[in-house]
């Protein structure tokens, strides 16, 4: 199948999807009681800008925060990219689209995204990426990878045929025949440490804890880095026990299972630690049982209605991997990867921990989709 024969197919499945999403995120928002309290205003990212990032001594920096800075306006004029998303089934992926999309249009890059409909679905993923390379008109790929490893010999394919790729978001693991290659990137969302710094920001709070955590797919290179991450930050707190680890695909519908089912089988829980559509659905599992108020929430990569949730108290604190700033750090990293201007092979955007204290001094879409945003499957200016 043509790749754009496919972008088609995708869009009008994701039309009942996004439109689903939105329909849901209402009914948790309404039932939350929702915040008077607004996010700071996006400035709109109408010419260069910048933000704090790290480039990791393992791939050539020195590990140290620095001030990342994009490319001109127009700068990407000429170039074509591949985008691929493991899925569009939460406002996470759908902020990073939208983002996607302005930073396509500040810079003149083209793109058509595609997604394989969830973490289950690998050979859609490789197919798809097999139809970009096959294609003819893409210069570079920017891959949000389902597997860390599943996804290398298709990715060894697409730089063997001359086209650069980014390893954005999820990460790869793949071997040094890839990640040695000049035409591969990583702009990499270092969920070990937003997780860790999570769980350190959990353990300081006051009194002992039964902990759900609900981390997403096992065998995900991003939930296996941050079921880690809140492990170390717990065992270095004995009084904090995580008491139910349930794995699988971030579907709002199984999520909400695993809560439920969870709550009900450990009462005595008192702290729900969560990724992304799981906090939405830790915060209606929490509301059925009742026990508002009682549990404390918390959320990394968090969705829309958990970060929206936190002036009110009904989540406690999330900590952000920023990944629209990310998704749009891809479109210049992967200008500046086809035009041989990358010195480095890796580059992290600082996450961020938001509270109650500091929620209405960070920019909305820094952290999340603007309202009312939905995906783009194509752009050329």
């Amino acid at each position: 199948m043509s790749p754009e024969k496919l972008r088609y197919e995708v869009r009008n499945k994701q039309i009942g999807t996004v439109a689903a999403m939105a329909a849901a995120s209402l009914i948790i928002s309404a039932c939350s009681g929702g915040s008077a309290t607004p996010a700071a205003e996006q400035t709109v990212r109408t010419g260069p800008w910048e933000y704090g990032a790290t480039v990791t001594a393992e791939w050539g920096g020195d590990g140290t925060p620095s001030q990342w800075k994009s490319v001109d306006d127009g700068a990407g004029k000429g170039t074509n990219m591949c985008v691929l998303f493991p899925h569009l089934k939460d406002p996470t992926w759908v902020a990073q689209a939208e983002s996607l999309y302005d930073e396509a249009k500040r810079t003149g890059i083209s793109y058509d995204l595609f997604e394989a409909g969830g973490y289950g679905n690998l050979s859609t993923q490789l197919s798809q990426m097999d139809d970009c390379i096959n294609s003819g008109k893409y210069d570079v790929i920017g891959l949000n990878a389902i597997s860390g490893d599943g996804v290398c010999s298709t990715v060894e394919k697409a730089l063997d045929a001359g086209i650069a790729v980014i390893d954005s978001i999820n990460g790869t693991s793949c071997d040094a025949t890839v990640t040695g290659n000049p035409k591969f990137h990583q702009v990499a969302a270092k969920y070990y440490q937003v997780a860790k710094a999570l769980g350190d920001h959990i353990a300081k709070q006051p009194g002992e804890k039964k902990i759900l955590v609900l981390a997403g797919p096992e065998g995900v290179t991003w939930s296996d880095d941050s079921m880690k991450g809140l492990k170390d930050a717990f065992a270095a707190a004995p009084e904090n026990v995580i008491v139910a680890t349930p794995r699988g695909d971030t579907d709002a519908t199984k999520q909400l299972a695993f809560a439920s089912d969870a709550l009900t089988a450990n009462p005595d829980i008192t702290d729900i630690v969560s990724v992304a559509v799981a906090s939405s659905a830790a915060m209606v599992a929490v509301r059925d049982a009742g026990r508002e108020g009682e549990i404390k929430q918390y959320s990394w990569s968090p969705p829309e209605d958990a970060y929206l949730a936190i002036p009110d108290g009904t989540v406690a604190a999330v900590s952000s991997d920023v990944v629209p700033i990310q998704q749009r750090m891809v479109v210049n990293e992967a200008i500046r990867l086809v035009k041989g201007e990358l010195d480095y092979k890796t580059v992290a955007a600082e996450g961020l921990i938001i509270t109650a204290d500091n929620f209405d001094k960070i920019p909305r879409t820094d952290v999340t989709s603007s309202p009312g945003a939905s995906p783009v499957f194509h752009y050329a200016p």
